[in-house]
């Protein structure tokens, strides 16, 4: 009997093996493959996209136009959202018509295993860092991106000004195209999300204010109204103000911003527990401003060694940054010549057990002070160039 009961067991010791050999050989992941002429694709969506925008924005002015009586326009009406449940429910609707009819984000611009160093892909983003999210279905990011793609396949990149690109990129509000990303006169417009209270807002107020007087008003903020109006155009792409978000995020995640600079649909989204971290609120806006991370500039190996690893904090290569740091007035890279070991950009210094040893040290491998908790001078003489 127990030779039996052991043959038994044996056989069903034998068959569970097989059954988690074959589970874990199904399991093995295969890297995702980007799609075949990802940098063609993600303009062509641009074009639809901004056809699309241009269609349901026409559409609204026309239900608008036929709409106005009582005295008031029915923007106006609409804006106060008092008599108006017949229009919001309108704006509402072909908000949701855009949402359905826009090309969705391309799910792979680069093989899985192939993204630029620094970077990270996302079905929805590229993501710099670990805070600075570029959507890829926004159109206004699309040319960058098509000539990030084609530089990493050895194409050379196509110029903002060609006729290609203004054929794709001309809209009802006018030609636009992702070459430059500065806020119109230096004026940031943005609105707070109803769960920020107010000691919050507040604080996020004043503290977005010292990017003012650190510049010399070179950059100034407004809060934009909630209402209906805007709220449309903010959904639909054509109207452009940064949304001030409280959620919570991914584990260690203080905040982060999507896209660097003026872009449709923009927004920085801050942890509950970070919503009063000054240096938080600040180096967030700072992305939005038109900021990237200080230690992830091509040059700055020349600088410090960065034992840390992964994404964020791996240097961007310098083909790749001519598109990231945005190409304003000089038309060069605009990174500062000098490198700013206290810049609010750049990662504060931590020390790692695994390693045994600090993320970042000097070229003779000591202890480096990094990510200052203010806007630092050089912070605010880049922000005065650029602006």
């Amino acid at each position: 009997m127990k030779k039996i009961f052991y043959l038994f067991a044996l056989i069903a010791f034998t068959l569970t093996s097989c059954d988690k050999n074959e589970y874990s050989a199904d399991a093995i992941s295969v890297p995702k493959k980007a799609v075949a002429n990802a940098e063609e694709v993600i303009l062509s969506n641009a074009e639809k996209t901004i056809q699309i925008q241009n269609d349901i924005l026409s559409k609204a002015e026309n239900y608008l136009g036929k709409m106005n009586a009582k005295g008031k326009s029915s923007i106006q009406r609409a804006k106060m959202a008092t008599d108006s449940t017949a229009i919001i429910e309108k704006l509402d609707s072909l908000t949701e018509v855009f949402k359905n009819q826009r090309p969705a984000a391309i799910e792979r611009l680069f093989d899985e295993n192939d993204v630029p160093s620094g970077l990270t892909e996302t079905n929805q983003f590229i993501v710099v860092g670990d805070d600075n999210l570029i959507d890829k279905a926004d159109p206004e990011n699309a040319l960058m991106l098509s000539n990030i793609v084609r530089v990493s396949k050895g194409l050379g990149p196509i110029d903002a000004t060609s006729q290609k690109v203004r054929g794709i990129f001309k809209s009802k509000n006018g030609f636009t195209t992702s070459d430059d990303k500065r806020w119109d006169g230096g004026k940031i417009p943005y609105q707070f999300d109803s769960n920020i209270t107010e000691t919050e807002r507040t604080f996020i107020r004043t503290s977005y204010n010292d990017w003012n007087t650190k510049s010399g008003g070179k950059v100034t903020f407004s809060e934009v109204s909630n209402n209906w109006w805007d709220n449309f155009l903010y959904a639909i792409g054509f109207k452009c103000f940064v949304k001030i978000k409280k959620e919570t995020l991914d584990a260690g995640i203080a905040g982060v911003a999507n896209g660097c600079g003026k872009s449709g649909w923009a927004w920085i989204k801050y942890s509950p527990t970070y919503i009063s971290s000054y240096r938080t609120v600040v180096h967030e806006m700072g992305h939005k401003l038109g900021l990237q991370h200080e230690h992830q500039r091509p040059d700055r190996d020349s600088y410090l060694t960065v034992n840390k690893t992964g994404s964020q904090y791996n240097k961007i290569e310098e083909k790749y940054a001519r598109f990231l740091w945005w190409r304003w007035k000089t038309r060069s890279v605009t990174y500062s010549s000098t490198y700013d070991y206290m810049s609010i950009m750049h990662y504060q210094n931590g020390y790692d057990s695994s390693i045994g040893n600090y993320w970042f040290t000097n070229k003779s491998g000591g202890y480096l002070s990094t990510g200052g908790t203010t806007i630092s001078d050089v912070d605010a003489e880049f922000i005065k160039t650029l602006y």
